[in-house]
């Protein structure tokens, strides 16, 4: 087990529950601690009886949609200089995703926050788009449970070893990487495309076009 691992099971036999809340709103606003780690690691004592898979799973998702809260509420009030302040991924990326999101839905929620590379994006880029509050947060909170359910159940099955979180760590990557590409085409195709309608638009209302 590596260092972070070590702290994390330590926080966790120390702290049960509550800290599992705590470390996922942190991890919801500012991406630290790792989910993964943290939920093989509660995953595996769940099997040892030490805690509920399920209230493993609830409070983790309910610690985590707080934390992506505090990153709206942060970004739609202030703006995305005040967010960015709190993240490592360059602006251009929260106003690509934001557009995304304003021409294909809020379903992208579910589908980004499901996505390692950029989830920690969605919460930004929505408040940066201003979606609907009450729905951004319920589908904040079912991401978060399925994401949740499936590191739980990892740990829960195979343990918490370094091989287990290799292994999976490798697959979940490839897997990640394989949609974040697709996805930031789609993005980048959407961009381009949103930036012609506007373009010809301004064009062709624009005072010399209608001489």
């Amino acid at each position: 087990m590596n260092d972070a691992a070590t702290w994390l099971e330590t926080i966790l036999r120390t702290s049960g529950y509550a800290g599992i809340f705590l470390l996922m709103a942190a991890n919801g606003a500012i991406s630290f601690p790792s989910s993964q780690i943290l939920y093989l690691i509660a995953g595996y004592f769940s099997s040892l009886d030490f805690f509920s898979p399920i209230v493993v799973v609830f409070f983790g998702a309910l610690g985590n949609t707080i934390g992506n809260a505090f990153l709206y509420e942060i970004t739609a009030k202030y703006g995305l200089a005040r967010a960015l302040k709190l993240n490592v991924l360059p602006e251009t990326t929260f106003k690509k995703l934001s557009s995304f999101l304003e021409g294909h839905g809020i379903w992208f929620l579910f589908v980004g926050k499901l996505i390692p590379a950029i989830k920690v994006a969605v919460p930004i880029a929505a408040g940066l788009a201003r979606t609907k509050r009450a729905l951004t947060y319920i589908i904040f909170f079912v991401a978060s449970l399925a994401w949740a359910s499936i590191f739980v159940s990892v740990g829960f099955f195979f343990g918490k070893s370094t091989a287990v979180m290799s292994t999976y760590g490798v697959s979940v990557a490839f897997i990640a990487i394989a949609i974040s590409v697709l996805l930031y085409s789609l993005i980048g195709r959407d961009a381009k495309e949103k930036s012609q309608k506007e373009l010809a638009h301004i064009e062709k209302t624009s005072p010399e076009a209608k001489r």
